[in-house]
């Protein structure tokens, strides 16, 4: 799937709805459905579960002399990691593989394999210059093919709940399924299953509270 796909497809809504496979007349309904939901996963776990279909370049801001925090990318095929020593916008020290390490380092989460990487750590007495607010803070380039190596089997379950009860509540008269106890629309939040689905995936979780 390529970046802004939804995370099930009409096949899997359709058999977990136990819709007739065949019939095509609610096909219009579902994709919109897919879509929303696959966005609701998004903005709630501040990140996106498909993989792009190329290798592009994006800028970051690192949290340390050591330390840089990036978007998720799938692999380390074509991944190019380049530095900006001046702060001037011009990314003239690229780095080798010797000068980095890359997190989580096996794409292993929490004993969860199949995780992209989301962080690097400069090493062999490389580091990443910060500035203050008369220079550029984006000093660490990388060229990566981002997004996840394939969706999580949690990412897809949750699609196909959240999916379900949006088109249910297209089709409900009056529109009363798929709300809540107060009368508003369902939000991840207000679905138990799937807010613990999503946890483990939540790019800045909020801690206390």
């Amino acid at each position: 799937m390529a970046l802004g796909d939804p995370y099930a497809d009409l096949s899997d809504i359709k058999s977990y709805l136990k819709l007739d496979p065949l019939d095509t007349t609610r096909d219009a309904a579902l994709t919109s459905a897919l879509l929303s939901a696959s966005s609701d996963i998004e903005k709630h776990c501040q990140r996106q579960f498909n993989m792009d279909t190329g290798a592009s370049s994006r800028v970051f801001a690192p949290d340390t002399l050591f330390e840089c925090r990036t978007d998720d990318f799938a692999t380390t095929s074509g991944l190019g990691i380049a530095i900006d020593p001046g702060g001037t916008g011009t990314f003239s020290q690229t780095l080798t593989a010797s000068q980095y390490e890359l997190y989580p380092l096996n794409g292993i989460s929490d004993g969860v394999p199949g995780w992209p990487y989301n962080r690097i750590r400069a090493i062999g007495g490389t580091w990443f210059q910060q500035y203050g607010v008369w220079r550029r803070k984006g000093v660490v380039q990388v060229t990566a093919t981002w997004g996840w190596p394939a969706v999580p089997a949690p990412i897809k379950q949750a699609t196909l709940i959240i999916a379900a009860q949006k088109y249910r509540l297209a089709d409900a008269p009056w529109g009363v399924a798929g709300m809540t106890e107060f009368g508003t629309a369902v939000r991840i939040r207000e679905i138990p299953l799937v807010k613990e689905t999503l946890c483990p995936y939540v790019r800045y979780p909020v801690l206390g509270g």
